[in-house]
């Protein structure tokens, strides 16, 4: 069982650190799109609210949102379902693997029996539907009753089908004193007589063909006089208690979901009706709720889960959409740290390098808040055009200025609360990376063109075309600007693979395969590559992880090969795919894969640390890319199931320690049981940590330009309340005052 004052706690804390824009070294936070709802739930003090991969609560006294994520104790991300139960005042949390979360009393509980289950069938948990202390869970094999009070899976009714096979069950409603159940085989009824054995199939009752058909039913929903249920494309059926009779309604849609009660709720695609015991039918269509996915009714206000707007209520009067801030989507396939900013970008080509037609724009972070840029006009977005598949953006310095990468309508010039203008370089211009030298010049390179490789000049407005030799060369995906000015371009496997090397000034290129002396890499599928801070080159393979330890001089030597990374004698990650490597500020790499995160020693000879769903907030083990923020050392990583970040303790060396050292937290209270940090200095200085007296404390060697202070002394001790100096000494011994930090035990 998991406090949930920890939670609360973590929450008031977190919105504590946004207003500072940072968050503690090894703490994580998430970025997740709240716009996504497709569940709600009403309590007496506010309503909650889930997504796929989200839940957010919003206190009805003062309206604020509080996320609540694994980071605060929940078991997953992937909720297929909530519900809260009044009596029993349970927040019940369902997910799609079947675990279950119960939210009672500030405490966290959680019942895995269903998600450790070895059932061969999906898990997923449908619907959620209470009778005094028991929760029914409409499963896709069948039902589960949970008991609340003993936090216990009670029973289950799994072969119910018609000759006791094994069915679906999308909802559940009970009618009196009967279970229907809305199923892919139509409706059927179990007494809830405790003398029925509702696990025996000949006990449940099934409609009859001249009512209701017995198609796949959607949802299913009751008051004290009538029964109503669903059939996706068909139409809504009314039971009595002794005949069905289909409503005066044709839908051109699915239904999503049904709430019981008077009226019944049931949300379609576009739209929510509102059905009397009459069987009157009030349709609502409203722009602040486009896409319905669930809607209830308490005390005449109506809570909408929509999955464009997050959760929309008439509570105010007219309809108004609520969500915390995040990134417009969670179809995120790229981060980047440019401008002193984060940026996330939605997929722009498929695995065959067909552009998508995504219109989702690009995702800012900045001074611990989201900005959203696109043309779809909805709330919490800034206008920009109407520009498709962005797959890369860099930040030109010198006037401010962005330069964005479209897979099909050229670049994209973009001076913030500017000027935007698309630069063409031709029809259909499929950009596939851009970067920027150190002189200025945006260079791009153009998939499938003969000339692949564009310079463009910002200050004379003129292109410069470069060719390749190699037809592989022809098909780039990334461009990364060697110390030399070199350009190392990941080449499509699909295409020939490997990587191109170019020079610019004296013209030479060579192409690195998989052959002996022309390159040997482990084989041409180069999923990312990056050159560190010493200018070696690193990539990520199916393979595990290689580098050219001398890159310079890669277009004179006569034989080329990567060397593997080895870690005690062994290949690092071998046999692992790698789909992305970050570099810190101590020169450390993070590497993502398809099981989670490896940070290694700059020099990859030593794993650090290990991050996966099991030992963090990582909503997935798929981690497509990652990017870092040098100056706090934040971490942003994308997987296949959203966004979050952790705060590393390295970050980028300072030429001037005193005047930009930060410390933080500070002061440090009697509940903070992380690390201190310690940024803004020189790069692998050493930090002194003494008492008021000027007694030493502890001595610590930063990573980068960060030092980390585990609030203990040299033994390993808490140290006692009071002021301690810190002091940071250079490479050649100078010793300068930089700061205080107090401790209050």
């Amino acid at each position: 069982m998991k406090c949930i004052k920890g939670v609360f706690w973590s929450i008031l804390t977190s919105s504590l650190l946004a207003a500072q824009n940072e968050i503690p070294i090894g703490w994580w936070r998430t970025h997740f799109s709240y716009r996504d709802a497709s569940h709600v739930a009403v309590a007496e003090s506010g309503v909650y609210c889930a997504g796929p991969n989200t839940l957010f609560f919003m206190d009805l006294q003062d309206l604020n949102l509080q996320r609540i994520s694994k980071i605060d104790g929940l078991s997953e991300t992937g909720i297929s379902s909530i519900a809260h139960n009044p009596e029993l005042n349970i927040l019940v949390i369902a997910y799609s693997n079947g675990n279950i979360d119960l939210l009672r009393n500030n405490q966290i509980s959680n019942i895995s029996t269903i998600h450790k289950n070895t059932i061969e069938e999906s898990k997923a948990i449908n619907h959620i539907l209470f009778n005094n202390n028991l929760a029914y869970l409409a499963t896709d094999f069948g039902v589960v009753v949970v008991d609340l009070l003993k936090n216990e899976v009670m029973e289950g009714y799994q072969d119910i089908g018609k000759n006791g096979e094994t069915i679906s069950v999308n909802f559940g409603s009970i009618f009196r004193d009967t279970l229907f159940l809305a199923t892919e085989q139509g409706v059927i009824g179990g007494s809830l007589n405790p003398a029925v054995n509702l696990q025996d199939f000949r006990n449940w009752k099934r409609t009859s063909p001249d009512g209701i058909p017995d198609s796949p039913v959607s949802t299913i929903a009751s008051n004290e006089s009538q029964l109503l249920a669903t059939i996706d494309n068909q139409g809504i059926y009314s039971y009595n208690g002794s005949r069905w009779d289909k409503l005066d309604y044709e839908p051109s849609q699915d239904f999503h979901y049904a709430d019981s009660g008077s009226p019944i709720l049931i949300a379609e695609d576009q739209s929510i009706l509102f059905i009397s015991e009459n069987n009157h039918i009030e349709k609502q269509v409203h722009t602040i709720f486009p896409q319905p996915q669930a809607a209830s009714l308490r005390n005449n206000v109506v809570w909408i889960a929509d999955s464009v707007n997050g959760l929309a209520t008439n509570r105010m009067g007219d309809y108004i959409s609520l969500f915390p801030a995040g990134p417009f989507s969670d179809s995120i396939r790229s981060v980047h740290y440019q401008g002193e900013v984060i940026i996330g970008l939605p997929p722009g080509y498929d695995r065959f390098r067909n552009p998508i037609g995504t219109k989702l724009g690009f995702y800012f972070f900045d001074d611990g808040e989201w900005s959203n840029f696109n043309a779809s006009g909805l709330s919490n977005t800034l206008s920009f055009p109407h520009t498709r598949d962005l797959v890369d953006i860099v930040y030109r310095q010198i006037d401010n200025k962005y330069y964005l990468a479209s897979f099909g309508q050229g670049i994209i010039e973009w001076e913030p609360e500017g000027e935007i203008r698309i630069l063409t370089i031709g029809e259909n211009v499929l950009i596939s990376s851009i970067a920027v030298d150190d002189q200025g010049m945006v260079w791009s390179t153009n998939f499938g063109n003969p000339n692949p490789i564009h310079r463009y000049d910002p200050q004379n407005e003129s292109w410069t075309a470069f060719t390749s030799d190699f037809q592989a060369g022809k098909y780039p995906l990334d461009l990364q600007i060697a110390g030399n000015g070199d350009l190392w371009l990941r080449l499509d496997p699909l295409q020939g693979g490997g990587i191109m090397v170019f020079n610019p000034e004296s013209d030479q290129q060579r192409h690195l395969t998989d052959m002996v002396n022309e390159g040997g890499l482990p084989d041409r599928n180069i999923n990312d590559l990056q050159i560190d801070q010493n200018g070696q080159v690193w990539l990520g393979t199916d393979n595990g992880i290689f580098h050219y330890l001398f890159p310079f001089d890669i277009l004179t030597s006569q034989d080329v090969n990567a060397s593997p990374v080895l870690i005690n004698g062994r290949p690092l990650l071998a046999s692992e795919p790698v789909n992305c490597i970050a570099v810190d500020g101590g020169n450390r790499k993070w590497i993502g894969t398809e099981n989670g995160i490896w940070l290694v020693s700059a020099s990859g000879d030593q794993v650090i640390n290990t991050f996966n769903i099991d030992n963090s907030p990582l909503p997935s083990n798929s981690i497509l890319s990652m990017a870092i923020n040098h100056q706090s050392g934040e971490v942003f990583v994308v997987t296949d199931l959203g966004m979050v970040s952790f705060r590393g303790s390295a970050t980028a060396g300072d030429n001037l320690p005193k005047e930009t050292v930060r410390i933080f937290p500070n002061p440090v209270d009697r509940e903070f049981n992380g690390q201190v940090g310690i940024s803004g200095l020189l790069r692998n200085a050493v930090v002194k940590i003494s008492d008021i007296r000027g007694a030493l404390v502890v001595e610590i060697k930063a990573a980068g330009g960060t030092a980390v202070w585990d609030v203990n002394d040299y033994q390993g001790r808490r140290v006692e309340s009071g002021v301690y100096l810190v002091f940071s000494s250079s490479e050649d011994g100078t010793e300068t005052f930089i700061g205080k930090i107090a401790v209050i035990n």
